[in-house]
């Protein structure tokens, strides 16, 4: 696979089926293994709705990308920032 052939660019809300497969996918791959498959099918069909991930795509705070290899979508992330950031963050001592 030749790198310099990847495109990265911003998902808009007419990709949010795309959005809502590699999502599914990829998180399936990842977790599949540490989990059973009612546990993921709960997650699956509870985090990965249009919906949802509308909602997520629409926050100012969030940002969602594709990776994309000659137009198919082969990997995404998605930034937070601001309100958007859910994960602990370290205190600073002032």
């Amino acid at each position: 696979m030749n790198l310099d052939n990847i495109n990265i660019r911003q998902i808009s809300v007419d990709d949010i089926l795309s959005l809502q497969k590699i999502g599914s996918e990829t998180f399936k791959e990842t977790f599949s293994s540490s989990n059973t498959e009612e546990n993921l099918k709960v997650y699956l069909d509870s985090a990965f709705t249009v919906d949802k991930l509308m909602t997520e795509l629409n926050n100012p705070f969030s940002a969602f990308y594709f990776a994309e290899l000659e137009n198919d979508v082969i990997g995404y992330l998605k930034l937070n920032f601001g309100n958007a950031q859910t994960e602990l963050k370290r205190q600073q001592n002032s």
